[in-house]
């Protein structure tokens, strides 16, 4: 799977290349993705956009819990591989989180508020 270079048309859309996959096939690898981004706060992509390149990244969220940036360390694939993303992973997502705090994200998911659970309504 890969991101293309341009940007997305609106916020929290996400970008997929799937010409080398079966139909289904992109948008259940990126569903899995997105959900070890929720758990751990971190992703590891591997050659993803370019060969012998490995990228560490974290999402950045703003005041109204809407991933507007990220944090990302890129290295060759030798260098960064999954046994120091497990290491460094928290640390980058530790960084993440601590500037989504400074921009005014207080942990509610965009359109929640803040200190409610998923599923509970006003």
């Amino acid at each position: 799977m890969t991101c293309r270079s341009r940007p997305p048309s609106r916020p929290g859309t996400v970008l997929v290349d799937t010409a080398d996959q079966a139909p289904g096939e992109s948008r259940i690898a990126l569903d899995q993705q997105l959900e070890f981004v929720r758990s751990n706060g971190w992703q590891l992509t591997e050659e993803e956009r370019e060969a012998g390149l490995n990228s560490l990244a974290a999402p950045v969220f703003d005041a109204s819990g809407t991933a507007a940036a990220a944090i990302v360390v890129g290295s060759p694939s030798f260098l960064l591989d999954g046994a120091v993303a497990e290491r460094f992973g928290p640390m980058v997502a530790d960084a993440a989180h601590a500037l989504s705090r400074r921009v005014g994200y207080d942990g509610a998911a965009a359109g929640r508020a803040p200190g409610r659970a998923s599923g509970e309504t006003a």
